[in-house]
């Protein structure tokens, strides 16, 4: 048996173990049915978000807990021995930090989830070090002293299309349908964001690498062919209600469950990767609304499965 299948059988085998650990519809229910948020910990102490939850008082544990364990998580990413593919998840809170710094964003809690530490990354702002940050970010030295003078928008358009670009990149050379399919779905997803704010820059905010076209969100049928696009987003715009986060969310719910049983292991990985990511914002809104008291209706209808 070549290299190759054993090292493919090996980590289809081991994103097996690791969907096994995933919470269940049952452990949902439970976390749903819990009278406090005493009760809610008490649920999480049972599963592996148990070191991670136990010391929780107040919103800031709540945010500092998770981030724990998904810095957990991504590390055992690594052990996969798929660096593409964690660099492909992580970079978006590098490319938020960095944003937050070039902008002197006030109260913003540089993020421990990306690939460059986020003191480095303070460090090379302040001091101006751009050598530093120019191949990770794929930014040229002079481009980042341009940014000083950029307003904020600016910055963010510039930064996010980079972003996407590499991402974009990523997907290329590793040739996964799955990983090609997530960008364009991220970059339709801005734009239709970018459509609904009805700018009267929209021409310009749009980004190029999604699988609607930028000239089909500047016709009259932009709304048709969103509705086409995403069965989610049909209703509301049917309906002339607002397309929420949730109704965008639930479009790459629908990608990932295409995927879900896929015998490539790294599409299933990916799917992996997104479903546990979708677990930790679930457990986020329903530790947010148990310490807040509110009602299991609100919860509930703000939660996004994927395996369950």
């Amino acid at each position: 048996m070549s290299t190759d299948l054993i090292k493919h059988g090996f980590s289809l085998g081991r994103v097996h173990v690791l969907e096994e650990q995933m919470l269940s519809g049952d452990d949902f229910e439970r976390l749903l049915e819990a009278n406090d948020i005493a009760s809610v910990l008490h649920i999480l102490e049972e599963t592996d978000y148990d070191i991670f939850v136990e010391k929780i008082k107040d919103e800031a544990d709540i945010e500092d807990g998770l981030e724990k364990f998904l810095i957990s998580f991504y590390k055992l990413l690594d052990e996969l021995e798929e660096p593409s593919i964690s660099r492909f998840f992580r970079m978006s809170h590098d490319f938020d930090n960095l944003r937050a710094l070039l902008t002197d964003l006030k109260g913003y809690r540089l993020s421990k989830l990306g690939m460059v530490e986020p003191s480095m990354l303070r460090i090379a702002v302040e001091e101006k070090n751009y050598s530093a940050l120019a191949k990770y970010f794929g930014i040229e030295e002079n481009k980042f002293q341009d940014l000083e003078e950029y307003e904020l928008f600016e910055i963010d358009r510039y930064l996010q299309k980079k972003m996407y670009d590499i991402k974009s990149d990523l997907a290329r050379k590793r040739r996964l349908s799955l990983m090609q399919e997530i960008v364009e779905l991220e970059i339709d997803t801005e734009n239709i964001k970018t459509w609904l704010r009805k700018s009267n820059t929209i021409a310009e905010e749009l980004l190029d690498g999604g699988r609607i076209k930028k000239d089909k969100f500047l016709s009259d049928n932009a709304s048709e062919t969103i509705a086409d696009f995403c069965k989610p987003l049909a209703i509301p715009l049917i309906e002339n209600t607002r397309i929420s986060d949730k109704n965008l969310q639930d479009c790459m719910v629908l990608l990932l469950k295409r995927y879900r049983y896929d015998t490539v292991s790294a599409n299933r990985l990916i799917t992996f990767i997104k479903a546990k990511e979708l677990e930790v914002k679930n457990i986020r809104i329903i530790l947010f609304s148990s310490l807040n008291e509110l009602s299991r209706e609100k919860i509930e209808s703000d939660l996004r499965y994927l395996y369950v």
